[in-house]
């Protein structure tokens, strides 16, 4: 009876023992298994962010334009149809930027003359305005500020004139230094009598594309 009882005893022993390796061997395998997966979903989760937050550029099929005077080359957004004028002068009226609808160009053999365009950049000598604005200032009915800007590794100034009363509109004016007593002159103007809107945004964005032909 005693051998029995011993017998039985440490059957439920054993079988205690063989419980516990069971569930600890469960328990390091599942730790196991999560610091293995761990690692994983945070490589997949910043390569999810990094893709996220990666750039979009915009600009990457805008058509390409150099002007003329073969001084500077730019791209020209969706929607914009601008004139390729002698004398590395490009403008143009409509400047509305419209996904999907490719810019178009159209080359004048003629200078333009006139004061009318919404968007124009041209380089052109440094005249008694130097780096400053083309608009006479003060003025009545005149808000103005400015403040540095650069591009293409020039630098200069950006305008801004608010023109209140008979005449509401905006005018952006920016005015860099390329060297040989020229300057790189882009306006952009905002009629809010005609209802234009103001995308200065898109504006920018044609800036920064701009390249100096050395």
């Amino acid at each position: 009876m005693v051998r029995y009882g011993n017998s039985h005893g440490f059957s439920i022993v054993l079988g205690l023992v063989v419980v516990f390796v069971i569930v600890m061997a469960g328990t390091v395998g599942w730790y196991v298994f999560r610091q293995n997966q761990s690692p994983t979903k945070v490589q997949v989760s910043d390569q999810k962010k990094s893709v996220e937050e990666k750039p979009v550029d915009e600009s990457a099929h805008w058509i390409g334009v150099t002007s003329q005077g073969g001084a500077f080359s730019m791209k020209v957004p969706d929607g914009w149809e601008l004139t390729n004028y002698p004398h590395d002068y490009i403008g143009g009226m409509s400047v509305d930027h419209r996904s999907g609808i490719p810019g178009s160009i159209v080359v004048s053999d003629e200078g333009y003359t006139g004061h009318s365009l919404r968007f124009r950049v041209s380089i052109s000598p440094l005249d008694e305005a130097g780096l400053g604005p083309q608009w006479s200032s003060p003025q009545p009915g005149l808000q103005e500020s400015h403040q540095d800007f650069s591009v293409s590794g020039l630098q200069g100034k950006r305008y801004k004139a608010v023109f209140s009363g008979e005449l509401h509109q905006t005018i952006y004016e920016y005015v860099l230094d390329v060297g040989n007593g020229k300057k790189l002159d882009i306006m952009y103007s905002v009629n809010q009598n005609e209802h234009e809107t103001d995308d200065v945004a898109t504006v920018e964005k044609v800036i920064k594309t701009i390249q100096i032909v050395k």
